[in-house]
């Protein structure tokens, strides 16, 4: 859900940059955050204008396409669906055992896994829990932004976090 991301209406902020660019009316649906956000531009299609005739009872007697909708360009991830589902998991029952142990899991604040081929950098897996949704996200979005856990915070990528223990390595193989 972090790494896509998802779309909604868009803001008056949003609409002050996006009223410039060709394709975009003052109702479009824009990306509000992750890929969606990051790549609005590029994922963007070209809106249709369809006339329909209906009859008064509500009937549909014929629709014609004035405009046909193009769909926007597509986007070639390197994430490993396999590999984010098992990080995804593992969080989850990480933060489940923890419950289990007799611990209220408050201790638990969230968590963050980012896996990356150490040959070309390429990320493969990018996880953040607690997580949220996406299919579910409209109906959710109260309680999400109530939720003290903060599952809408992406921790893989907006977290700051104090260097571990791998960052010891690391400073003395520079040494």
């Amino acid at each position: 859900a972090h790494i896509l991301g998802h779309v909604g209406p868009m803001s008056a902020e949003q609409w002050a940059y996006y009223q410039n660019i060709d394709g975009y009316e003052m109702d479009s649906r824009v990306g509000q955050t992750g890929l969606e956000e990051a790549f609005e531009e590029h994922l963007h299609g070209v809106d249709g204008l369809r006339e329909d005739t209906v009859a008064a009872d509500g009937t549909l007697i014929s629709s014609e396409w004035i405009v046909e909708p193009k769909a926007g360009n597509n986007v070639e991830l390197t994430i490993d669906i396999n590999l984010q589902r098992v990080a995804e998991e593992q969080m989850a029952a990480v933060a489940q055992s923890l419950i289990n142990r007799g611990k209220d899991g408050s201790d638990v604040e969230g968590m963050a896994a980012v896996a990356i081929d150490p040959n070309n950098g390429q990320v493969l897996a990018c996880a953040s829990y607690p997580t949220y949704n996406l299919a579910t996200y409209s109906q959710d979005v109260g309680m999400l932004n109530n939720d003290e856990t903060a599952p809408l915070f992406n921790r893989a990528l907006s977290g700051l976090y104090a260097p571990g223990s791998t960052f010891k390595i690391g400073v003395a193989a520079a040494a």
